[in-house]
């Protein structure tokens, strides 16, 4: 067969594959390929000697996807085209087309380059159809950056520019008002920006539930799994919604499984950790608890005046600094009660005339900002409730003893300083004489023996209750 025609086949397939395939991982094994179709119809892409020993992999996880792609253009392809495959090059063969060859090869790079630049120009009525309000206002550059998110942010970055490969799935979790819908709205449009053919589902579990439901009443399960299970990227926000809905799990269980086994991405958000997610089936919590879990906390100080600044300027308004450090300090729940502070001030000086102050925030924000008198939560304390619960001095908590009677609440009270106030890792390292490492993994050992130990879990649960409620 001609190279031509080679070309011609690969033109067809290139956009269904990298919609299949996420550019970084597509890019990396098949950018330096080769490919030729044999007398028998199988389209044969030959591997870079380089990635020979990789063979296995590359077939194990792009084999299926690619022969599904050659199945959804069958009608667009020439009839003798039948079949795909993944080959390794001998050490001895040539990596281009010599004289006398039977095959002729062509490199995929120059191709993939030149249909990567066609593809830019595709109408937009060709382009995936995604179900996500877009807006610029949740992207990665508007997202404000600090300790209490950071972890949540690169790994968000990360599923974006890799879907399916890293972090999957990728579990957030953390109070309302703090960010996680706009990650996911982040992560949708910077997937798309690499890749506009990625088909998106965006939802809240409570939307994934409705429809569902309706698909039941009008007999139309058929539409609904077709709807889920076909897309790229799964973005589900409020996963807890779920609890207690047994056969919207089990339809989700199923979708979760579909889209895993075919390296579909899928995020998850909620207001709690998986093992904390009770009334969701224990199958559920273990596919949540096999990827990636990052938390969001409440902004720190610095974090809070940024976002501030940031929503100052995109409003366009002079606002002095010392009035957002205020407003900074009087409110930390969460962002949107922050920024519509912001909002109200602004609104009602512009309507009244007035110069925008100190005084005037403290007045027009009066029943907003969080008498933080009331409540003095702060590791002191937490060490204090965790020395006198477990019966040990505090002097043992932040000392070098190593007994397991003394390591325990240590590890707790680490972790409850994580997980109740707004310290990052090296803060509460300093706090307790340990390394940021140290403090890591009493985090990760505490979440460890929970699942493993109700008794435990229920210790740690009345602990964090009681320092809530002080």
């Amino acid at each position: 067969m001609e190279t031509i025609e080679c070309q011609a086949v690969w033109d067809i397939l290139y956009p269904v594959i990298s919609a299949r395939i996420s550019s970084p991982g597509f890019n990396k094994f098949f950018q330096e390929s080769f490919a030729s179709i044999d007398e028998s119809g199988t389209f044969k892409i030959s591997l870079n000697k380089g990635y020979n020993v990789f063979i296995d992999h590359i077939r194990d996880n792009y084999l299926n996807l690619l022969r599904e792609s050659l199945k959804e253009c069958k009608h667009d392809l020439p009839e003798q085209i039948k079949d795909i495959s993944i080959d390794a090059l001998g050490q001895g063969e040539a990596l281009y087309t010599v004289e006398g060859q039977k095959e002729d090869k062509i490199s995929l790079k120059p191709i993939i380059d030149k249909t990567r630049r066609r593809s830019t120009e595709t109408p937009k009525e060709l382009k995936a159809p995604n179900n996500f309000p877009s807006s610029d206002r949740y992207s990665f550059k508007n997202f404000v950056v600090g300790d209490s998110n950071r972890l949540a942010f690169a790994t968000s970055k990360a599923v974006s520019e890799s879907p399916g490969f890293s972090f999957n799935p990728l579990f957030i979790y953390g109070s309302s008002g703090l960010g996680k819908s706009h990650l996911l709205h982040a992560i949708a449009q910077e997937t798309l920006s690499h890749n506009p053919y990625h088909r998106i589902e965006y939802l809240s579990a409570e939307e994934f539930s409705n429809i569902f439901i309706d698909s039941i009443k009008n007999q139309d399960g058929h539409n609904f799994r077709k709807r889920f299970r076909n897309v790229d990227i799964l973005l589900l926000d409020d996963v807890q919604f779920l609890k207690n809905k047994t056969k919207t799990q089990e339809e989700f269980f199923h979708t979760f499984n579909a889209l895993y086994s075919l390296n579909k991405q899928i995020v998850l958000t909620s207001d709690c950790q998986p093992h904390e997610l009770d009334g969701l089936e224990k199958r559920l919590v273990s596919r949540f608890e096999h990827g990636q879990i990052v938390d969001v906390l409440k902004p720190e100080f610095e974090t809070r005046v940024a976002i501030l600044r940031l929503k100052r300027d995109s409003m366009n308004v002079h606002i002095p600094n010392e009035v957002l450090d205020f407003i900074a300090s009087n409110i930390k729940s969460h962002i949107r009660k922050l920024e519509g502070a912001l909002v109200r001030l602004v609104t009602y000086a512009s309507t009244m005339g007035y110069e925008v102050n100190v005084s005037l925030a403290r007045e027009v924000l009066g029943g907003q900002l969080e008498n933080t008198s009331d409540r003095n939560l702060d590791i002191t304390v937490i060490l204090r409730q965790v020395a006198e619960y477990f019966d040990v001095g505090i002097k043992d908590i932040l000392g070098k003893k190593r007994t397991q009677s003394i390591v325990t609440p240590r590890q707790v009270a680490m972790y409850l300083s994580r997980n109740l106030t707004e310290e990052s890792f090296p803060t509460i390292a300093d706090q307790f004489r340990r390394t940021h490492a140290t403090v890591l993994h009493s985090c990760n050992a505490v979440n460890e023996q929970m699942e493993l130990d109700q008794d435990f879990k229920d210790k740690v649960f009345f602990l964090k209750k009681r320092l809530e409620n002080l």
